[in-house]
Formats: structure tokens, sequence, C-alpha cells
């Protein structure tokens, strides 16, 4: 990660706190602030609230899944245009996810190596 990535803001969304305490951990190691929601609808109000720099949301949660999170997500104006990367172990849902309007699909468990270049896709500064 460059420096001048430093302290974007990241919105991770998983109902396993396993999942969320270690991309909380990985990212803010690498610099990154962090932001956690359990759901897709706390996702939403967290979203609208911090206006984060990059979502990494899973796919299967209680309450409100990820699909209907990014749905509601690109038509929610002030937030519609914050990358969302689907972040799940159900390889076959890649199609379905990038449909429903994720930017990137990867799967868990995850490859910190392709996570941080996936962010610094999303995350370089002009």
């Amino acid at each position: 990660m460059n420096k001048r990535e430093a302290h974007r803001l990241i919105l991770v969304v998983d109902d396993n706190d396993d999942n969320r305490e270690l991309l909380n951990l990985f990212l803010s190691d690498t610099g990154y602030v962090v932001v956690e929601a359990r759901n897709g609808l706390e996702a939403i109000a967290t979203a609208s609230k911090s206006s984060p720099d990059l979502i990494l949301m899973d796919l299967l949660m209680p309450v409100m899944d990820g699909f209907a999170a990014v749905r509601v997500i690109r038509q929610t104006a002030e937030i519609s245009e914050i990358p969302i990367v689907a972040c799940t172990a159900l390889h076959s849902y890649r199609f379905a996810a990038l449909d429903s309007g994720f930017d990137e699909f990867l799967t868990k468990p995850l490859d910190f190596r392709v996570l941080d270049k996936t962010l610094c896709q999303f995350l370089a500064q002009p």
C-alpha cells in the first residue's frame, strides 16, 4: 500500500465476528481506518453516516443480505458510487454478485495479497 492511501476508510460488513476482526486487523495494520457492520441493514446506515472509500461485504447475512444491501446502496445517491467488493466462501455466487451491483468478487478464505491489490485498484488516487 502506498502512503497516499493511508487513512482511507473501509467498511467491513460480515455477520461473523472472527471474519470482521481478521479483516480489521489486516486493514488497520496496512494503514486503513475501519468501521464495521454485522448485516446489510447496518451497512447501509453506516455507509450513509461515514461515507467510506470502499465496502467489503459478505453475501449471506441475517436481517439483510449483501445482495439486497448492494441494491439499496446503488439506489442511494450519496453513497451509490462507493466501490463494493463481495467477500464470500461461495465461489458459485460470483456472477450473481457482479450482476447485482458489486464491483469485485473475492473468495474466502481471503488471500491478503489479492485483497491488497484489489484495494489499491479501487483506492488509487490519480
